[in-house]
């Protein structure tokens, strides 16, 4: 995340990530860092009690939207898209409970005496004389791996947006989340909990199709718009394996050489055909998210009358 900075005497602090404190410690340029639980923990700025506060929330909000469709009361689309970030809080919470939030001041971690970068790098050889994306140490950072289906996605996004380059005066001073590489490979379970979180994410939406919208226009757009998020996910993760499984033969398609991953592919094939390749998928996405969003607020200029009918809870009730 960026909570540690090496601090060199011959060049500027920089954010260091586990793999190169690893790196350092075990070829013995820096002793392992003391660092307490409670000092990485004291970074949190969502305790658990603000974490199950929210959760009670989101969940008090589904509630009420589950209410209303079984007494079959209109949903309008800002709630329905509400609906689905709620559906996205919830197991985010869950696998982020652990993780600090909101960092904003670093532990500082040094170099043993006499010890410089120049010597790190010296000692790494050509690996190391590359240009760097993020810092000095990049080369420590493992090759992402072949079944990575995440880094394509942050690469598009990168590539349309210029999100997580390089800083144009020296390396960067925080880590953004498309700087960084995994921990560990993707697994299978890795690639179902995804796929299923991202489906039903996609599915919410269908859940419109039939709704009376304001004009014919507006649904017709609406339901364009979410058989185009289903299409770009599914098209992609079949590429993706197809890719990732005959990736020689790939790279013999597109006349490139010496990619290992689906990522150095794209990296390697012409500028030209890597932004419409973004365009196609990236950008097909976002006008689609893009255009949920924006109706789900001017579809509240005309709602039916019954949308302002509340739940009757009573009716869940057993009567005595």
């Amino acid at each position: 995340m960026g909570g540690f900075m090496l601090e060199c005497p011959d060049y500027v602090p920089f954010p260091v990530d586990a793999h190169q404190i690893y790196y350092l410690v075990t070829n013995g340029f820096m002793v392992f860092p003391e660092i307490e639980k409670k000092a990485i923990w004291d970074k949190n700025k969502a305790d658990g009690f603000a974490r199950l506060l929210t959760s009670i929330q989101v969940c008090g909000f589904a509630l009420q939207c589950l209410g209303r469709a079984m007494q079959r009361l209109p949903i309008s689309t800002l709630e329905l898209s509400t609906m689905t970030f709620v559906f996205c809080t919830l197991p985010t919470f869950f696998w982020w409970r652990h993780k600090p939030l909101d960092v904003a001041t670093t532990i500082p971690i040094c170099l043993k005496d006499q010890v410089k970068i120049k010597d790190v790098l010296q000692s790494a050889g050509a690996r190391a004389s590359r240009p760097f994306r993020s810092t000095p140490l990049d080369f420590v950072n493992p090759r992402p791996s072949r079944f990575d289906f995440v880094g394509p996605v942050v690469w598009g996004i990168d590539l349309l947006f210029g999100l997580g380059r390089a800083h144009k005066y020296g390396p960067i001073t925080s880590f953004r989340n498309s700087t960084r590489n995994p921990p560990r490979d993707a697994r299978v379970l890795d690639w179902v909990v995804i796929s299923t979180i991202s489906l039903m994410y996609m599915g919410f939406y269908f859940i419109g199709w039939n709704w009376v919208f304001s004009t014919v226009l507006e649904q017709q757009l609406w339901r364009a718009a979410t058989l185009t998020l289903l299409a770009s996910f599914l098209s992609y993760g079949i590429l993706f394996i197809i890719i990732a499984w005959r990736l020689p033969a790939a790279c013999h398609l597109f006349g490139v050489s010496g990619a290992n991953t689906v990522l150095e592919l794209l990296f390697l094939l012409p500028l030209w055909l890597q932004y419409s390749i973004a365009v196609i998928w990236i950008g097909s996405y976002g006008l689609a998210r893009l255009y949920i969003i924006v109706e789900a607020f001017i579809g509240l200029r005309a709602l039916p009358p019954a949308t302002y009918n509340t739940v009757n809870w009573s009716n869940f009730l057993p009567h005595i």
